[in-house]
């Protein structure tokens, strides 16, 4: 009996020695043929799937879709297409596939149309992919940080109660939604200045103010407008060394808000200052003011 199993197990390890040698030898032709047997059997499987969802055969779907991936774990780009519009109880499950096989532009925003909120799963978000999504479902915008002019605008478009979830709303579209909305914008590049003194916007809440003199200056006081409002920036005297610059902090920067109801309503912006150089009797005024359209602070 010991020796009928030993003789047993020699030609089974001969017999699968012999197929090896026998697929090692084969020739390219015999190769590609069963490439081409193999991707005819990828082809059938996935047939297969494609008819019972088009039957709506969730039980055999399922059944068949999990041998596909089990086998290959991940899905062909014609697969992902339709499952990407396949909605059913188990679509969180397909998504996940299709995330993990290396989607295509076109199945993203197919899968975005029937779940918009997937959109999170996506490192590399186009606008197009975030317009998609917000059309589907205008509370993903919530999720989306900095969202677009044109995202915002097909967000609202869907529904203007969008408007609520957009963290930073761009004043245009404020405007497309409410009567009058919060303004507190300044024009960036304006500059108040003689051979003496500068006074500079560097951001909305910082001025550059430069002596440009070589005498020691003091700054005993500095307004800004904004709109019909006046107020001022300095509680003290600001003294100012022979070449010297110093930023300084806005602090009431709250005050410049003001309503507005058209990107076209004009608002008054600019700056005074009394100042008084060593050696000088009198102070000396700095005064600008200019007119500028809303539309032009954006």
């Amino acid at each position: 009996m010991r020796y009928k199993k030993l003789v047993l197990i020699f030609i089974g390890l001969f017999i699968s020695s012999t197929m090896c040698a026998s697929d090692f030898n084969t020739t390219k032709e015999e190769q590609l043929t069963l490439k081409k047997n193999q991707k005819k059997i990828e082809d059938i499987a996935e047939s297969e799937i494609i008819y019972f969802i088009n039957k709506d055969n969730l039980k055999m779907v399922e059944k068949l879709l999990d041998k596909y991936w089990n086998k290959r774990h991940k899905l062909s780009e014609k697969l992902q297409l339709i499952l990407a519009k396949y909605n059913n109880e188990h679509s969180f499950k397909y998504n996940h596939m299709i995330l993990q096989s290396n989607p295509t532009n076109e199945v993203k925003l197919e899968l975005l149309k029937r779940t918009p909120s997937f959109l999170n799963n996506f490192k590399n978000q186009t606008e197009e992919m975030q317009i998609v999504a917000v059309k589907s479902d205008y509370k993903v915008i919530r999720d989306i940080s900095n969202p677009s002019y044109n995202v915002q605008l097909e967000a609202i478009n869907t529904n203007p109660e969008a408007i609520r979830y957009i963290h930073s709303p761009h004043l245009k579209i404020s405007l497309l939604v409410n009567k009058y909305v919060r303004f507190d914008n300044v024009p960036l590049n304006m500059t108040l200045e003689n051979k003496i003194l500068s006074v500079k916007i560097i951001d909305k809440d910082t001025l550059l103010v430069k002596n440009m003199s070589y005498k020691f200056i003091t700054i005993n006081k500095l307004y800004e407008y904004y709109g019909d409002k006046t107020f001022s920036i300095l509680n003290e005297p600001l003294v100012l060394a022979p070449k010297f610059d110093k930023n300084i902090v806005i602090k009431t920067k709250d005050r410049r808000e003001i309503k507005t109801s058209s990107l076209e309503d004009i608002l008054n912006f600019g700056f005074a200052v009394e100042y008084i150089t060593t050696g000088d009797s009198q102070s000396k005024s700095l005064y600008e003011v200019n007119k500028y359209k809303v539309s032009d602070l954006l």
